[in-house]
């Protein structure tokens, strides 16, 4: 999440630092460009998920196999593991259909934090302010990681439910849960489509930050000067509509 939101953050703010940008509005507009940005680096972000999942598999594959070539008592090492994972799953955890949630949960979790970075880097009017602004990204990632995994040891249910609605948490929270069976599954179906709503809204949010600020070049951008300039241009969308 923080390289690759740290990326996303840069490659927003990359053409304002050049002289190309004048030219690529006049193609685009800015939410075709701040999703172009975010969504090829979440699908390369994917593909490397992806890639670890099949090499776990290929292992393990390889492990039962060598297993079961060198055992002396006619029952290997993979297959007790193997029978273990069938026994944990007949209880509600690990079962086929959560895993293939959980793993939705968690790219649709992650292209939440992709949304967030470009939104944190289109504060920025050029490339060395991005590490002004990634510093608050970098906190809310932390913190909301931080979060269910105390109230996670500490056993408080109540508090945890909580943190699965919640999208950035949530983000952490529902892939983790609905593999050890913690939640249902319509929980989880809810937690996803609250952090894809969520995301749409950051990303609109950020189109607007830097349409409003693309040709900025001045002082470092405050945080009350983002929030005014925000609030007119909901506004201005709000009475257009």
């Amino acid at each position: 999440i923080l390289l690759y939101g740290q990326n996303i953050s840069r490659s927003v703010v990359l053409e304002k630092d050049s002289k190309i940008i004048e030219n690529i509005l006049t193609f685009a507009n800015p939410y075709d460009i701040i999703f172009g940005k975010l969504f090829s680096q979440w699908l390369l972000a994917i593909m490397q998920f992806i890639l670890w999942i099949v090499s776990i598999i290929l292992g393990m594959t390889a492990g039962v196999f060598v297993s079961g070539m060198i055992s002396n008592d006619g029952h290997s090492s993979g297959e007790k593991f193997l029978d273990f994972m069938a026994t944990v799953s007949e209880s509600g955890a690990f079962s086929p259909a959560f895993i293939v949630i959980a793993i939705i949960s968690l790219m649709f979790g992650f292209l939440l934090y992709c949304s967030l970075a470009a939104f944190v880097g289109s504060f920025a009017s050029k490339t060395e302010e991005v590490n002004n602004y990634y510093g608050i990204y970098t906190m809310i990632t932390v913190v909301c990681w931080m979060m269910p995994y105390t109230l996670s040891l500490n056993g408080d249910d109540h508090l945890m439910g909580i943190m699965r609605i919640i999208p950035f948490t949530g983000a952490f929270t529902v892939p983790a849960d609905l593999i050890l069976g913690k939640m249902t599954m319509s929980s989880a179906l809810l937690s996803t489509v609250i952090m894809i709503a969520c995301s749409a809204l950051i990303v609109f949010l950020a189109a607007k930050v830097y349409k409003a600020f693309v040709l900025y070049k001045g002082n470092t951008l405050k945080l009350k000067d983002i929030i005014n300039i925000l609030k007119i241009q909901i506004l201005k969308k709000i009475s257009y509509l």
